[in-house]
């Protein structure tokens, strides 16, 4: 468990080569299983809970959208969260894989966006560095699935800025700026 930790500790392999940086650097989800691991579960169990982790994640971060619009909760959230989690694309991941904290993020993007162009927000550092957090649990495990998981932004955006006029472009602009300066960093 310690080696495994160890080996996901930086984002740069210099053992190949000249070096590169490494495909499989994912610190946060290296971390849980090294934790599974050190409390006594095999690899299977393991994953397998990290698979359920993913699931209740993603769940509460369709809770967590919906609260957006509809504060209270209610039926329609739990709904909601049943239908994200066991949707026909999570079935295909019913083997656990590394791609599905992806989709397991996707709901949590949205928030972290949808909060920082809020109004009184938009100054803040407080969401971008939340979504550059999210962006960094993922790692560098599978960039395109992480781009596709950034898709369901920019409807939000639109809707935020032409819909419901809570927000400016410049805002926006903003935002991408300071979570693409935190995330670089």
């Amino acid at each position: 468990s310690t080696q495994y930790l160890m080996r996901h500790q930086w984002l740069w392999d210099s053992f190949r080569g000249l070096g590169k940086a490494s495909p499989y650097f994912a610190p946060a989800v290296a971390s849980v299983l090294a934790a599974m691991a050190a409390i006594g579960l095999s690899a299977a169990v393991a994953e397998h809970s990290l698979h359920a982790l993913y699931l209740l994640l993603a769940g509460l971060g369709m809770v967590s959208v919906l609260r957006l619009y509809r504060p209270r909760l209610g039926l329609e959230h739990v709904l909601a969260a049943l239908v994200y989690m066991f949707s026909p694309y999570t079935a295909q991941f019913l083997l656990p894989s590394g791609l599905f904290l992806h989709y397991a993020i996707a709901p949590w993007l949205l928030v972290a966006v949808a909060r920082g162009l809020r109004a009184g927000e938009t100054r803040a550092w407080r969401w971008p560095a939340a979504f550059a957090l999210t962006v960094f649990v993922v790692g560098s495990l599978n960039i395109p699935s992480l781009m596709y998981a950034c898709v369901p932004i920019v409807p939000l955006v639109v809707f935020v800025v032409a819909v419901e006029r809570s927000a400016r472009w410049r805002d926006v602009a903003r935002f991408v700026l300071r979570a693409g300066l935190l995330i670089g960093v």
